[in-house]
């Protein structure tokens, strides 16, 4: 399984190339450690600007504004571009860091570049879709007032689809539906997350090759590198992300801006701009302690990995 020595599995900032209106600033010499995702804690009061009703808790939910306010909502969002993200969790992977940032896009559905399909190594997939179970919570009210989702989630009902969520008389938590294709479930965003079991890349690319739906990013854990460039390759996502999520892009932002294939160290993850097929990528990874700390004099050179051909 995962060795936390080799790398860090960090997010800096959450960014995503989709929420460049959204700035958070962060303390440059109080960086996200691989801690804080290892063993992450769960902060109620944070702010969800996708997903979160606009309405305090205390507004009546059923009252003519609320829906008002909510279809008002509704209409803004439709003007952002929709940009998910996929999902991939080998059983090599840190199944606790992936677990951490796919729950969070479950619980806010609706955000632009919420993750909207996940594959699971077949090894493990009861073990991960447990540990998903034991870890939802109930939806906002936007979400969960969103004709979008409900839709989809009488499409699964009639259907008698495989699905995953937690049954509540009084609540609705988030919904993951077995190996399907998002056209089934609407031509626009859902809220719902479609689940795929693997045991090769191969069915990853076959299955994602069925999908119509345009993805911008990729998100993949496995603690070896092996196979990552086949995925990069495959897909026509132009984000991926390896071991991390959303991480912050602004040290090889220049490059990516013009085009221009490169490789950058910085914050203890490398960044790489490559042209494949035609089409341009960009690849981004933690390294370890060895890489990110401060040189010295016994200390051994390491050998930077990248997928750039000399």
């Amino acid at each position: 399984m995962y060795d936390g020595t080799k790398y860090f599995a960090r997010s800096l900032d959450s960014y995503h190339p989709s929420q460049s209106e959204v700035s958070v600033e962060t303390d440059p010499n109080n960086p996200i450690k691989y801690g804080m995702v290892k063993y992450p804690t769960c902060d109620e009061e944070l702010l969800n600007t996708g997903a979160t009703s606009p309405l305090g808790e205390s507004e009546d939910i059923g009252s003519p504004q609320t829906s008002k306010e909510n279809i008002e909502v509704e209409k803004l969002i439709r003007k952002v571009p929709y940009e998910p993200q996929i999902m991939i969790i080998y059983e090599a992977g840190d199944i606790h860091s992936a677990l951490h940032f796919l729950i969070d896009s479950a619980q806010n559905p609706f955000d632009r570049n919420a993750i909207a399909m996940v594959f699971i190594e077949e090894k493990i997939i009861e073990e991960v879709v447990q540990q998903i179970l034991s870890k939802l919570k109930p939806l906002s009210d936007f979400a969960t007032q969103h004709h979008n989702f409900w839709d989809s989630v009488e499409y699964i009902k009639t259907e008698e689809l495989k699905s995953v969520t937690v049954n509540d008389d009084e609540k609705t938590f988030p919904v993951f539906v077995y190996d399907i294709t998002h056209e089934k479930l609407g031509n626009e965003q859902t809220g719902v997350i479609t689940l795929h079991s693997f045991t090769k890349n191969e069915e990853i690319i076959e299955k994602y090759e069925k999908e119509t739906l345009s993805f911008k990013s990729v998100c993949s854990w496995n603690e070896t590198l092996d196979g990552v460039y086949e995925i990069v390759a495959a897909f026509k996502c132009p984000y991926f992300y390896i071991n991390c999520c959303n991480v912050n892009l602004g040290p090889i932002q220049n490059s990516l801006n013009a085009g221009k294939n490169d490789v950058v160290f910085e914050d203890g993850f490398h960044y790489e701009t490559i042209t494949i097929y035609t089409l341009f990528k960009l690849i981004v990874f933690p390294i370890g302690d060895a890489i990110v700390a401060k040189p010295s004099a016994s200390a051994k050179e390491v050998e930077p990995i990248s997928f750039l051909e000399p």
